[in-house]
């Protein structure tokens, strides 16, 4: 069973990790992501996106999180209600 270029790298079944791809990057315990001396992880938000999503809940993430995942819909499009609203969104702080 493959995904070829696209889709997922495998499946977790049963407490069980199968890969059915190799990656190119470093990933879970191979990772140099390494939080061990971390006693706060960023409070990241997930929104989610469907063709009749208000933008306004992406807008309160921003400002309520320290980091936002969308998960797209489709081919990973957004209205253009939500790509006014990302491209609105301060990413970063300076200091």
């Amino acid at each position: 069973m493959s995904a070829g270029e696209t889709g997922s790298i495998g499946v977790v079944r049963n407490d069980e990790v199968s890969f059915y791809e190799n990656t190119t990057r470093k990933h879970t315990i191979d990772t140099e992501f390494d939080v061990k001396e971390e006693s706060k992880l960023p409070n990241v938000q997930i929104v989610y996106f469907a063709v009749d999503s208000d933008p306004e809940i992406l807008k309160y993430a921003a400002k309520n999180a320290d980091g936002i995942v969308i998960a797209g819909a489709g081919a990973g499009e957004f209205s253009e209600g939500f790509i006014d609203a990302i491209n609105g969104i301060r990413l970063f702080d300076t200091y």
